[in-house]
């Protein structure tokens, strides 16, 4: 991929919304972007998607506070990945699989 491009296509900077983003920070972020190692991009990449998980989890722990912590992944995983693969990733052998 040409570096400053989207996997999505097009360039980077035509890519981002400009609505609630003023012209030098847009610029100052997409700088940024392109300074990142692709190591640093990985990395940040991961914390990312790890985030989002644990508020996936936090949001399923919000809808039911009396559920396990393995209860709460598995929903979430549900969520993030269709009940399908969860059961296949987490075990099908659950009470509350179907709920």
């Amino acid at each position: 991929m040409e570096r400053g491009t989207s996997p999505l296509g097009g360039r980077t900077e035509e890519r981002m919304e400009d609505r609630d983003t003023c012209p030098e920070a847009r610029r100052r972020i997409v700088e940024q972007l392109r300074a990142w190692t692709p190591e640093e991009r990985f990395e940040r990449t991961i914390g990312l998607y790890q985030l989002g998980v644990e508020l996936q989890i936090a949001g399923e722990r919000a809808r039911r506070p009396d559920a396990s912590e393995e209860e709460l992944r598995f929903r979430a995983g549900v969520r993030r990945i269709g009940r399908d693969l969860a059961r296949r990733a987490y075990g099908a052998d659950h009470p509350w699989i179907d709920g």
